[in-house]
């Protein structure tokens, strides 16, 4: 069996750093809840990707490591808890820390999160989280399409070409305008 483990690691050495764990839950610092995922599947992933960080290479497995060098341990269900707990944005973190300590265990952070989801929802009044409801936006695809706005006014590209280059006459310039430039 550890021969197995040996080239299991030998062929993630391959794909991966030498320090992937250490990489990987930095990375889990970082990620963010969308809200187009429900709060119950996002931390179904998020503990997922958290329980990849013992199978990756670190350090260890290197021939960098030494007597003193010691493998990445995963992390402890309060810990995860507390960074899942700032992956949310900044609202529902408040929403939380007004009512709970810091959360025990994932399972605890989940129940009140939904909770949070139902009474504060990230959406807009008018149920649209992508562009609120601005005109000049497609919302559905019912929508017209936005006209786009001229940034010159007729005239002014042809007057600005008049001033850089000095090449166009009155003749050439009266010329453009009839045909519609």
């Amino acid at each position: 069996m550890q021969a197995w483990k040996d080239c299991f690691m030998l062929m993630l050495k391959t794909v991966f750093p030498n320090n992937a764990a250490k990489m990987q839950k930095f990375y889990l610092t970082l990620i963010r809840h969308s809200p187009k995922i429900s709060v119950r599947a996002f931390l179904q992933r998020f503990t997922t990707v958290a329980g990849y960080v013992v199978e990756l290479p670190g350090v260890i497995h290197s021939r960098d490591a030494t007597d003193t060098t010691k493998a990445v341990a995963p992390y402890e269900d309060s810990e995860l808890a507390n960074i899942m707990k700032h992956a949310f944005s900044l609202r529902w973190q408040t929403q939380y820390d007004l009512g709970h300590k810091a959360p025990p265990t994932v399972d605890y952070l989940q129940n009140a999160m939904e909770k949070i989801e139902v009474a504060f929802p990230l959406q807009n009044a008018n149920g649209s989280s992508k562009n609120g409801g601005k005109p000049g936006k497609m919302s559905s695809l019912n929508d017209k399409m936005p006209k786009k706005k001229s940034t010159h006014a007729s005239g002014e590209v042809l007057r600005s070409m008049q001033e850089v280059w000095g090449r166009v006459s009155d003749a050439q310039y009266e010329r453009l305008q009839e045909v519609g430039f």
